[in-house]
C-alpha cells in the first residue's frame, strides 16, 4: 500500500521536472528518502498505513517541491553540463593522440600562452 502511495507522491514531484534525463535520478533519491522516514516510522510503532501517509505528508506538497526541483535541475543548465561531458571527451580524445589510457591518467595536460 505505501508503493502506491509513493509512487503517486513521486511522479506528480517528477512530472514538475521539465529535463526528462534528470526525473529518474530525482525519483530514485525521493524514493530513498521516503522509503528511510517510513522505516523510521514504522520502528516507532506506527502502523502501516499511518506511516505511509505521514511519510507523504512529511515530503510536503508535491506540486511546490516538483517546481523547486524544475528550478534546480532547470533543462538549461542540464543541457550544458551533458555538453560539457561530451566536450570533455572531445578533449581528451584530441589529447591522447593514440597514447594508452594509463599513461592518459597520469598526465594532466596544461594550457599555456
Amino acid at each position: 500500500m505505501e508503493r502506491e502511495k509513493f509512487d503517486t507522491y513521486i511522479r506528480e514531484v517528477t512530472s514538475h521536472v521539465k529535463f526528462p534525463f534528470d526525473r529518474r535520478a530525482i525519483a530514485k533519491e525521493l524514493q530513498a528518502h521516503m522509503e528511510d522516514l517510513y522505516e523510521d516510522l514504522l520502528s516507532q510503532d506506527i502502523d502501516e498505513e499511518q506511516a505511509a501517509q505521514l511519510t507523504v505528508d512529511y515530503m510536503g506538497d508535491s506540486e511546490e517541491l516538483g517546481k523547486e526541483l524544475n528550478e534546480v535541475h532547470h533543462p538549461l543548465w542540464s543541457w550544458i553540463w551533458l555538453g560539457q561531458g561530451g566536450w570533455q571527451g572531445f578533449v581528451w580524445l584530441y589529447w591522447s593522440d593514440g597514447e594508452s589510457s594509463k599513461e592518459l591518467a597520469l598526465e594532466i595536460p596544461t594550457f599555456s600562452r
